[in-house]
């Protein structure tokens, strides 16, 4: 997203749920022309679910890639879990 000339479009929703988790779902998409050859293509998807007890945010985030220029041009998945503790 931050080279240059890179045409990106991003979608965000977040909303609590009963006041029991925050969910949120986001979307990315960019290109990026690259002289002499195809633009460089990129799209991301994340769905993640938070919850905060305490000090203690805790967040889990399901994420889809599809790169031209990562993972051999191949489309991936990845989880990711993080722990912050507010002190």
């Amino acid at each position: 997203v931050t080279r240059n000339d890179t045409e990106a479009l991003t979608v965000n929703i977040e909303s609590p749920v009963n006041g029991m988790v925050d969910l949120g779902a986001y979307y990315t998409q960019t290109s990026t022309p690259v002289a002499g050859a195809s633009d460089l293509n990129m799209k991301e998807f994340t769905l993640s679910a938070g919850k905060t007890i305490g000090a203690l945010d805790a967040t889990l985030a399901y994420i889809y890639t599809d790169a031209d220029d990562q993972n051999n041009a191949q489309d991936y998945n990845s989880i990711q879990a993080y722990l912050t503790l507010n002190f």
